[in-house]
């Protein structure tokens, strides 16, 4: 049985799971072609099995393991691009935060998701003040929709 690799499409955000097939030596090892995807191009066997992870085109090849360590963060980067850009209102509170759309999630998950995206996005680490602004607006959102009060540090201006 052919083994599955999860395929996040890092400009639209989306993911989809692919079969890698039509495999070919070559002289860094072996590389083959992504299944089903469009301008899925050719990669790397070799370091997608030694890393579990691998970037081609348009999008980042990964292990089911590697998607579900990193699975937040990308989804948090996706929305930071489409903010960084000015195209934030396509995306929903649970979007900044690096949710999907219907996953069910508990206050402690909101203050997980903010504290990684804060990581990553704030300007003092390199990041953007509308990004920073989008995610604070995003964790209060939702804390509210859960009925939890809203934390003491919102009112920072970034």
């Amino acid at each position: 049985m052919a083994e599955q690799w999860i395929v996040w499409n890092r400009l639209r955000g989306t993911v989809q799971q692919a079969v890698i097939n039509d495999l070919r030596p070559w002289s860094g090892g072996a590389n083959g072609q992504l299944g089903e995807l469009k301008h899925g191009g050719r990669v790397s066997i070799k370091e997608l099995i030694n890393t579990g992870y691998v970037e081609a085109f348009d999008y980042s090849i990964m292990s089911p393991d590697y998607w579900q360590k990193s699975e937040r963060q990308l989804r948090q980067q996706w929305a930071a691009r489409l903010i960084a850009e000015g195209r934030q209102s396509r995306l929903s509170f649970e979007q900044i935060l690096g949710f999907e759309e219907d996953e069910e999630f508990t206050s402690e998950d909101i203050s997980d998701a903010h504290r990684i995206a804060v990581k990553n996005s704030h300007p003092d680490n390199g990041g953007n003040k509308d990004i920073m602004v989008a995610v604070n607006a995003a964790r209060a959102e939702l804390l509210k929709r859960l009925d939890v009060p809203k934390p003491i540090d919102d009112d920072i201006p970034f």
